[in-house]
């Protein structure tokens, strides 16, 4: 209330029955009292009458009053200010809190539906890879098996084709080979089927009965087709028999003979049935029957190995899922245990809130009473100095001094409790003897609040392992706090940390580098070819893909030279390292052979002849063992060591003239292969792994500075197949390997994938052996051998 408004409201009578309790101030005051309450005529006239003392002596008391009542406004103003200002800063500070409170329990809310959520995902993520693990391993147990089973089969049949070659003595009891045949009853030829030979052998006929793989009698349908036997001898036995199952399924089933050519008065046992002919096919059945063997077995090696690494990236991938799955439901408790708590505290802080609310509500509406009690004190006061200044007829005229608000001063702290020093200035000072003026200055308490202490936190400790090599993991670390936060600190910052890690996929493919530039032309004519490659900027991981070196994506070509060589025959101006290898099979028959030793003896006189010769030539002959115990000391890595005589007598392997030497040099020593009979013809199987590796070994005795180059002329099938092509693969890295297969029975398509790229360069397909004898034929090979030529 203003002092207009309370004065406005006070008579004489309210304003003596507020001071009544004042009386004991003085005596002249109390007989002021006494007489404006009374209203006293008499004591009134006394009061005129009395010396000027006494009244000075009740104004100066009056005044003394009011100063008190001045003093204790003061104070309760202060102390009210101060009461409002601390509860004002704990309401705010608790609204913080409730504040705080609600948002840790939202945040905490969300880190449990995010814990819960990726929870299930886990969970799903789980069952499903389990489910996998679990499909993965039957998967392996059955194909496993399929190839165990099948492997068993192959085994029967290598016993079975030991048998029919222990059953074949081309050697005779006399040394006629008839002799074999006609007491057995073994082989007929017949002149109405083509002079093919017939199997007429009780003890061979139920052995072959007992075959059980699409690969043995595949093998035996080939030399049906070759003519050199014909399924009409082989009593109980369907090369078309074969049971679906392992891991043959894909194999092509064997056509059926059109017609079944059968024995008659036109076949005889006279004109050589070729006996060594026929031991040969089954030789070659047998390694082939070998060759899936081995396949078999590397097949079955690396299958578990698969299913090993599999079942390891399965058991990893449990592994990561359940130590996320560990990690979320941590989350999930922790983050349960943040809300509970915050959810608790944000009420407490809201019940503090209300208390301190209603005490404020109490403490403002007695700070009210209190002061508009003290303003009305000192209206009452003045309003009795005005009834005593009456009733004296005194005409002072009293002028209270007036001061200013107070102003502040900077407290000494900010926080902790301090002082802070108030001051006010006169306005009006006082007159006539009105009240003097108060106290100007003051020193009052002041920020007595505690001071806020932030969170401090320790150092982070190093980070976790991630949870996952690969396909995104999570790794943590974390930190203590070494003071929490107090009476409104900043608060404590996360004490623990995750980041992703190794996101990588657990199978990428590699990346390769651009293109790179275009090679020189591979031939000066004929139609070469220039190549480009891109090389790995990075690696592949897992089992992530990447193509091979020779692979389209990453080896290119394009034609080059495209025009006709001429008709002169060639001569090699390169500096190279050439091996040929020649086939002495009996396949070549007689003008096979003839042809393929001419071109041998033509191929070094262009490598060999002229004044500045670079090219150095080393020639092998090769053909293959005719039993199956030399085939086994030769391929099978018998115990037995090989010399140097049964790599040529028993292997069919032979090097004419040494080591790399001029071509002219093999004729001056004696051997002009040209000239070569039949006498020089190994007529036996072919052994062409053997002879590859032998190839191989003899690079080491070539010319650092030189290209090194392999030439293979052949006509026919190698005996091992599988071993041909990793003995082709091995010596491709070493050098560049030209096929020169002849006639149409040649494996082409093989032949193809066991050159040097481009096949197209390497592989120069010669349809019969006249035109093995031509200059063009000679130029084809000296063009794609020398990348420098000249006509001679």
């Amino acid at each position: 209330m203003t002092r207009n408004e309370i004065m406005a409201g006070m008579s004489s009578q309210s304003a003596l029955d507020m001071v009544v309790n004042q009386m004991h101030k003085g005596p002249a005051v109390a007989t002021l009292i006494q007489a404006l309450s009374k209203n006293n005529l008499t004591v009134q006239a006394t009061l005129r009458g009395a010396q000027k003392k006494n009244f000075e002596q009740a104004t100066e008391e009056l005044n003394k009053m009011t100063r008190e009542a001045q003093e204790r406004l003061d104070d309760e103003t202060q102390r009210c200010l101060s009461e409002e200002t601390s509860m004002t800063d704990q309401l705010e500070w608790l609204q913080d809190q409730v504040r705080r409170h609600n948002a840790e329990a939202a945040s905490a809310r969300a880190a449990v539906i995010i814990a819960q959520g990726n929870i299930k995902t886990l969970e799903e993520n789980l069952r499903l890879t389990i489910l996998r693990f679990e499909q993965h391993k039957r998967d392996c147990i059955r194909e496993l098996q399929e190839m165990h089973d099948e492997l068993l089969l192959v085994l029967n049949d290598v016993d079975v084709m030991n048998v029919i070659i222990g059953l074949i003595d081309c050697s005779g009891g006399s040394g006629d080979e008839e002799d074999f045949f006609l007491q057995t009853g073994g082989l007929v030829q017949c002149a109405h089927c083509g002079n093919t030979i017939m199997l007429q052998h009780g003890q061979i006929q139920q052995a072959l009965s007992k075959l059980q793989t699409q690969v043995a009698k595949g093998l035996l349908a080939n030399g049906v087709k070759s003519g050199i036997f014909t399924a009409g001898g082989f009593k109980g036995w369907n090369a078309t028999e074969m049971p679906v199952g392992g891991v043959n399924v894909s194999d092509v089933p064997v056509a059926p003979v059109p017609f079944d050519c059968k024995p008659t008065t036109k076949c005889t046992i006279g004109g050589n049935p070729n006996c060594q002919k026929l031991l040969d096919r089954f030789l070659v059945c047998q390694a082939g029957v070998m060759d899936r063997k081995a396949e078999l077995e590397e097949s079955i090696f690396d299958k578990q190995t698969y299913c090993e690494m599999e079942s390891g990236k399965y058991q990893e991938q449990i592994s990561g899922v359940n130590t996320r799955l560990r990690k979320e439901r941590g989350d999930l408790a922790e983050g349960t245990r943040r809300q509970n708590e915050n959810e608790e505290g944000s009420h407490q802080k809201s019940s503090q809130h209300a208390a301190v609310a209603a005490r404020y509500t109490t403490e403002m509406r007695l700070c009210c009473d209190n002061k508009n009690d003290a303003r009305s004190e000192l209206c009452a006061l003045e309003k009795i100095r005005g009834e005593v200044a009456k009733i004296q007829n005194s005409d002072n005229y009293f002028v209270d001094c007036a001061v200013s608000d107070w102003s502040n001063e900077e407290c000494s702290v900010t926080c902790g409790g301090g002082v802070m020093k108030r001051a006010r200035s006169i306005i009006t000072q006082a007159q006539g003897g009105g009240v003097q003026c108060p106290p100007l200055t003051a020193l009052v308490k002041c920020n007595d609040e505690e001071c806020p202490m932030d969170c401090r936190l320790n150092d982070w400790e190093g980070w976790s392992g991630c949870s996952a090599e690969c396909g995104g993991g999570v790794r943590e670390r974390a930190r203590t706090v070494f003071q929490e936060a107090l009476t409104g600190g900043d608060p404590c910052e996360d004490t623990e940390e995750e980041e992703g890690c190794k996101i990588q996929a657990c199978d990428t493919p590699c990346v390769l580098s651009p293109w790179g530039d275009w090679s020189s032309c591979s031939k000066m004519c004929g139609r070469g070819t220039q190549r480009r490659t891109k090389s790995i900027a990075q690696v592949a991981t897992g089992s992530g893909e990447c193509a091979d070196e020779q692979d389209p994506e990453r080896m290119a070509f394009t034609p080059c030279n495209d025009f006709d060589c001429g008709d002169a025959p060639l001569k090699c101006e390169s500096k190279v390292d050439v091996i040929i290898l020649l086939d002495s099979s009996a396949s070549l028959g007689e003008d096979g052979w003839t042809a393929s030793h001419h071109l041998a003896g033509k191929l070094m006189e262009a490598l060999g002849s002229g004044d500045n010769v670079q090219a150095k030539v080393a020639l092998e002959v090769f053909g293959g063992p005719k039993t199956w115990a030399d085939y086994d000391l030769c391929v099978l890595q018998s115990s037995t060591p090989l010399t140097t005589g049964d790599m040529e007598g028993k292997c069919g392997i032979k090097w004419i003239g040494g080591r790399f030497q001029e071509g002219d040099a093999i004729k001056t020593m004696g051997v002009d292969v040209k000239d070569w009979g039949s006498e020089q013809w190994l007529r036996s199987t072919t052994l062409t792994s053997v002879a590859l590796g032998q190839a191989d070994d003899q690079l080491y005795y070539g010319r650092e500075d030189a290209n090194s180059v392999v030439i293979v002329i052949t006509d026919g099938w190698p005996m091992s197949q599988r071993n041909t092509k990793r003995a082709a693969k091995k010596l491709q890295e070493h050098a560049k390997v030209i096929w020169v297969p002849v006639t149409r029975s040649a494996p082409i398509k093989m032949i193809q994938k066991m050159a040097s790229l481009p096949a197209e360069d390497h592989v120069i397909e010669i349809s019969d052996f006249a035109e093995l004898e031509t200059v063009g034929a000679l130029n084809r090979i000296i063009s794609t051998t020398c990348p420098k030529i000249s006509s001679r």
